[in-house]
């Protein structure tokens, strides 16, 4: 198999297929991904999916969610969708790069799928010169290891934290029940995107500055508890070396 690595040069974005048909080799079609169930998905039916989703309203100020990324293919056409109608309106590049990686995630349980997708992921805002304008800052690429069929269930008054019964949603991983407070379920995201970005170097929840962050969610003294029993489990995973999501006992 040969490639071309001066056209990838000239266009990133074919970098996208040099890395699924790589994946397609290291997988073997027959002994694994049939027996798993693992199928890529041709660009043009991807497309398509797309069109359909955001024909009425349009695909800006939207949220993405693939929760079976594989190498990143829908991913990295809603980049390349949403960066060319963003441009196309006169949005700022550097805005446009903190929406797509705030409203563009996926899951998957695959290690070399998610490392896939997230190289594809980063090809697909270079492709289309938007890599460029994150300037000093870090952007994390919001694709995970997880298992996106596992399910939550909401537990009502089940948590009782000094006295005070607590509405939770609950998660099984890793051998632990992760209980959730239900009042913050559309905050989860940005909380956990807080989680990351002190689990990265183990800190302990006690730390000033994450505690200053959290302290903008008004958050109850019951909630509190919870969140701190959440980032222990997932420090506790970290140092491990169990993936803090997609690892399941």
């Amino acid at each position: 198999m040969e490639y071309d690595i001066e056209s990838l040069i000239q266009d990133p974005s074919l970098a996208r297929d040099v890395l699924k048909i790589l994946y397609e080799e290291l997988v073997p079609r027959k002994e694994v991904r049939q027996k798993l169930g693992i199928y890529t998905t041709p660009d043009w039916l991807a497309e398509l999916l797309i069109e359909e989703t955001v024909k009425y309203g349009g695909v800006l100020n939207k949220r993405f969610l693939d929760p079976g990324a594989g190498t990143g293919t829908f991913l990295a056409l809603l980049i390349r969708k949403i960066g060319t109608e963003g441009l196309k309106k006169g949005l700022p590049p550097k805005e446009l790069l903190r929406m797509i990686v705030k409203n563009v995630m996926g899951f998957d349980i695959d290690a070399l799928a998610v490392l896939t997708a997230r190289t594809n992921y980063l090809m697909a805002l270079a492709s289309i010169g938007l890599l460029q304008h994150k300037g000093g800052e870090s952007i994390e690429i919001p694709v995970y290891l997880a298992n996106s069929v596992i399910t939550a269930r909401e537990l009502k008054g089940s948590r009782v934290i000094d006295n005070k019964a607590v509405s939770v949603v609950e998660i099984k991983a890793g051998g632990k029940r992760f209980h959730f407070p239900t009042r913050l379920l559309s905050k989860a995201v940005d909380i956990l995107s807080i989680f990351r970005e002190f689990l990265d170097i183990e800190a302990q929840f006690e730390n000033k500055t994450l505690q200053e962050k959290l302290a903008e969610y008004n958050l109850t003294k019951q909630e509190w508890v919870l969140l701190k029993e959440i980032y222990e489990y997932l420090l506790e995973f970290k140092k491990k070396g169990i993936d803090t999501f997609g690892y399941q006992s």
